[in-house]
């Protein structure tokens, strides 16, 4: 686990290229009259909405290296691999194990 916890992040690739990446946490909070980003919290999402096809979700994590405001290398990742249809809309969350091992839980909205 990390100490000064991290920044989870995931792109989703069509093929080998990535079609989309989105950060969760990251919000920016204010301390001590300065912005900073916030680490991700235990259950935090996204979702994505994307044209039909076939695709792959990676998830990994950026350790706060003193602070959010400097990020480490990526590390922890995890993959899953996933179909969209017209109109559905895919709900994302990374899940991270105490032996460094991840799994990513998707769920699926028809609209």
């Amino acid at each position: 686990m990390l100490n000064e916890g991290g920044i989870t992040f995931f792109q989703v690739y069509a093929g080998e290229k990535v079609v989309e990446e989105k950060m969760l946490g990251g919000e920016l909070v204010k301390r001590f009259g300065q912005s900073q980003p916030q680490a991700t919290r235990e259950g935090d999402s996204a979702t994505f909405t994307l044209p039909a096809g076939s695709y792959e979700l990676r998830g990994y994590v950026r350790g706060c290296d003193g602070n959010c405001n400097q990020l480490g290398r990526p590390q922890h990742e995890c993959r899953a691999l996933f179909n969209m249809q017209e109109s559905d809309s895919l709900k994302a969350v990374r899940q991270q194990k105490s032996n460094g091992s991840c799994s990513i839980k998707i769920t699926s909205n028809r609209k």
